[in-house]
């Protein structure tokens, strides 16, 4: 066995004029930020494992209620047998809503904290080169704290079972039943069951793509309150058990091209997620990424994401939202483990009722990368 440490620091300081994206925007705000993360591996012929801490630490200028301390930890385990594989991942954080909501709910009057654990199970089973099967579990419990009335602590379970067959060097095809339920506190609950069939294929040795499709289905019981009146003449409220279902269609698309020098990725994928809203919201997102290196030195990258989300069976249309955000950023390398990097980031966010919201950040970092880990013990 052989054991690996690798630290991973940045120093951001950045400029932004509306980092609550209000209607109105407020006054401009100046952040330091400190990210801190350590990654420790341990690798033998049959087992890699991580464990991952990290911290954040965000201070404003202008808007000091901003401020947040983030902590998270991930951590796995990977052992490979004879025709299976197990893998365990496990995961903890602590973010700050301002953050976590910038795509969900769109609530960021308040800044809070927002407590997620993740435990997902997994195991491959190798019946042939050609054919295998896989099972996977994964169970996420979401807390926010007690100031933050408008969020929705909630529960989600997820369970799959795949099949893959691989064809030829090239082009592999997949087939995957899966089933998810979503509890919140606010006595919903949402059983999502789905089947997709996907394809995965090499046009050439420097581009793939994937392409998956299928049916989903959900069945939502919730709670809503009826106003009524008794003979006296009195008020009466109840509160009434309801249920309705709802159908989509799941996809999933990715293309890769790679270069030398470069490479550029975009994605489109429609699925549902859970939200902190307190339902599952019927999302579709495009990305588009790519990097450039133009020497030993000088690198540049840049993002595009757009985000339309849905309430799903219209039960919460005040929910629906949508937001995108661009980004470019070059680096300069300073030395082996040191780098430069000048970041410009647009967000949009456009509410329900169509108003929309901007915002523009420059931001300076500092990164040091411990870059390949070294082997710190071996045994």
């Amino acid at each position: 066995m052989e054991y690996y440490f690798q630290p991973r620091a940045l120093f951001n300081t950045a400029v932004n004029d509306n980092r609550r994206l209000r209607l109105d925007p407020g006054p401009t705000v100046y952040r330091g930020l400190t990210d801190v993360r350590v990654r420790a591996h341990a690798i033998s012929e049959t087992f890699y494992g991580l464990i991952a801490p990290r911290a954040r630490i965000s201070r404003f200028e202008g808007d000091s209620l901003l401020n947040s301390d983030e902590y998270f930890f991930e951590t796995f385990a990977d052992q490979m047998f004879q025709q299976g594989r197990l893998r365990v991942d496990g995961s903890y954080s602590d973010t700050a809503t301002i953050n976590s909501e910038l795509e969900d709910s769109g609530r960021f009057g308040t800044n809070g904290q927002k407590r997620s654990y993740i435990i997902s199970p997994a195991y491959t089973y190798y019946h042939s080169p050609q054919l295998l099967f896989s099972v996977s579990t994964s169970a996420n419990k979401v807390d926010f704290d007690g100031e933050n009335r408008g969020f929705v602590n909630y529960e989600y379970l997820a369970g799959s079972m795949g099949l893959t067959y691989q064809q030829s060097d090239r082009t592999t095809w997949t087939a995957t039943f899966g089933k998810t339920i979503f509890i919140t506190e606010a006595n919903t609950r949402t059983e999502s069951v789905s089947f997709m069939v996907g394809l995965q294929h090499a046009l050439a040795d420097s581009v793939d793509v994937a392409y998956s499709i299928g049916p989903i289905r959900s069945d939502i019981e919730f709670v809503s309150t009826v106003f009524g009146q008794r003979p006296s003449g009195a008020i009466s409220i109840a509160n009434v058990k309801e249920s309705v279902h709802a159908g989509g269609v799941r996809i999933d698309i990715n293309v890769e091209k790679r270069h030398e020098r470069g490479r550029f990725a975009a994605s489109f994928n429609r699925d549902l997620v859970p939200s902190s809203v307190g339902e599952q919201t019927a999302t579709n997102l495009v990305r588009g990424e790519t990097t450039w290196r133009f020497n030993d030195y000088w690198d540049t990258a840049g993002v595009f994401v757009f985000r339309e989300q849905k309430s799903e069976a219209e039960l919460r249309p005040a929910s629906n939202r949508t937001t995108y955000f661009v980004e470019a950023l070059i680096r300069r390398r300073l030395s082996r483990t040191w780098k430069v990097a000048l970041k410009y980031h647009h967000r949009r966010f456009i509410r329900a009722l169509g108003t929309a919201a901007d915002a523009n950040e420059l931001s300076v970092s500092f990164i040091y990368d411990g870059g390949t880990p070294s082997v710190i013990h071996r045994r």
